[in-house]
């Protein structure tokens, strides 16, 4: 015996293709989707816009919350200023900019 869709249909056996689907920056993959046709299973996802919420989470992990404390620390002590961190922030480490703002927003709703 072959191994063939003529011979493995009949005994419930399908092929399975599965479709990664292209996920963008601000996107995630969401629902899975099944297809059958004939004799062949398809699997793929859909793909949804992430939340802000979802992107403010995203990119507050890469500040640590205790870094965000400590900064809050210096602003609350007048140790520097809000504009004045955030000035610093955006000139000697511009990927941690939105890291702050994002973890400001969640800890501050």
């Amino acid at each position: 015996m072959t191994v063939s869709a003529a011979n493995l249909n009949p005994r419930g056996w399908y092929e399975l293709t599965v479709t990664e689907p292209t996920v963008g920056e601000d996107q995630v993959r969401d629902e899975v989707v099944w297809g059958f046709e004939t004799n062949q299973i398809s699997k793929t996802w859909t793909v949804r816009d992430m939340t802000t919420e979802e992107i403010d989470i995203r990119d507050a992990n890469v500040m640590p919350l205790i870094d965000y404390i400590q900064f809050n620390i210096m602003v609350g002590k007048g140790v520097v200023t809000q504009a004045e961190l955030v000035t610093y922030l955006t000139a000697k480490y511009p990927e941690l900019i939105d890291a702050y703002l994002a973890r400001d927003r969640l800890e501050n709703p």
